[in-house]
Order: C-alpha cells, then sequence, then structure tokens
C-alpha cells in the first residue's frame, strides 16, 4: 500500500507582483515602503536603524530555514552567529556588515526571481541600509505568511496577522 505524502510550500509571490516575460518582477515593497499598504514595519525599520545585527540575523536565519526545510523559522529569533559576526563587523567598520548583507539580498532576490544586479545590491545596502533590511524583511515574511496556518511550527508567529495575504 502506498502513502501520498502532502508537501505544503509558500508562495514565493505571495502578493502577486506583475512578472516580466523573464520571469522577474519588482519588491513587495519599496526600498523606503516600510510604512506602507499592509506593511506596517514600523517597528522593524526602528530595530534596523539603531540595531541592524538584530534584522540581519533573523532575516539570515529565516531564508537558511525557509531553503532548507521550506517551511517558515518556527521562533523568528535571531539567536545565531549570523548576529554576532554582523555586529561585530559593523562595530569594527562602519560598512563592515554590508559586506555580509550584499550575498544575503542576492540570495532573497535569486530566491524570489526579484530583478536587480549585484551593483545594486550594494549600492542599497551601502547608502541605504537600515531600509534595505526591512524590504528584505517584507519580502521574506511575504513567503512565510503564505504558508497555511501552522506549518512551520507550534508558535505561529507568522501566521495569526488576518490582514496579510496568504495566497498559495
Amino acid at each position: 500500500m502506498e502513502t501520498m505524502t502532502l508537501r505544503v510550500t509558500g508562495s514565493r509571490n505571495a502578493r502577486q507582483m506583475p512578472v516580466d516575460l523573464r520571469g522577474r518582477r519588482d519588491w513587495n515593497s519599496g526600498l523606503c515602503g516600510c510604512h506602507a499598504g499592509d506593511d506596517h514595519e514600523m517597528s522593524t525599520c526602528c530595530k534596523a536603524c539603531f540595531c541592524p545585527c538584530l534584522v540581519f540575523g533573523q532575516n539570515k536565519i529565516r531564508m537558511d530555514h525557509l531553503a532548507n526545510h521550506n517551511s517558515p523559522e518556527p521562533t523568528g529569533e535571531a539567536n545565531g552567529g549570523a548576529c554576532a559576526v554582523h555586529g561585530v563587523m559593523t562595530f569594527f567598520s562602519l560598512v563592515g556588515g554590508c559586506v555580509l548583507q550584499v550575498p544575503l539580498r542576492a540570495t532573497i532576490r535569486d530566491r524570489y526571481g526579484i530583478d536587480g544586479s549585484c551593483l545594486g545590491d550594494c549600492c542599497t545596502s551601502i547608502w541605504c541600509y537600515p531600509c534595505a533590511l526591512t524590504q528584505e524583511h517584507i519580502e521574506i515574511s511575504g513567503e512565510e505568511h503564505s504558508f497555511p496556518r501552522g506549518v512551520g511550527g507550534s508558535s505561529g508567529i507568522y501566521y495569526d496577522d488576518p490582514k496579510r495575504n496568504r495566497g498559495v
């Protein structure tokens, strides 16, 4: 007797952004879009301004979990070494954290089919650092919120916001 397993996945374009002929699209939010639409991410934006290592650590852990487990990270905590390394690099050099953020931003663009370039990632990470971290956070949240309720852990941390579009 064969058993069938149901594979639950999230949408990498949960907000149904228009896609061009190459399969590329824009970001879910503008670079300064932490207060626009349903993306009320002012707390994330403030955290990115005053303690960017926390937002970077959360983004890194969440992206790694999505890539490795195809489900949202259940806790959403920045309890990994990425936050510490980012903090140390930023402490010793103002653009030190950008060295880590540029590859993560490229990974996020690749995963979600977002149009852009390495040069654009570099410039955005250096000149608009907190806004870039917040934009990346919003992009990751879009996929996490597209999973059915309860997928990825029992905490429900990503599934309780009724304003989020949970497209499949």
